[in-house]
């Protein structure tokens, strides 16, 4: 949502016209594409890698178990 209102904020920085115009055009495309590019990622990018790391991973009773199975074994030994 706050990248929605910043990407509107920005809009009227790129239609401007008049004197001084060409550096608030260039900045407002710079704040338009960041803004736009980072949402994009945030949405799809980090979901998408998250999920593709929690895959290897186990729950944490499960590697709480290998563990305490790992001290009793060399505590066998």
């Amino acid at each position: 949502m706050t990248g929605f209102t910043t990407i509107a904020g920005a809009i009227p920085l790129v239609l401007s016209s008049g004197a001084g115009s060409e550096t608030r055009i260039v900045i407002g495309v710079v704040v338009l594409a960041g803004v736009f590019a980072a949402t994009i990622f945030t949405i799809f990018v980090v979901p998408v890698a998250y999920s593709v790391i929690a895959r290897k991973t186990g729950s944490v009773s499960d590697v709480s178990k290998r563990l305490e199975a790992e001290i009793n074994h060399q505590k066998t030994e």
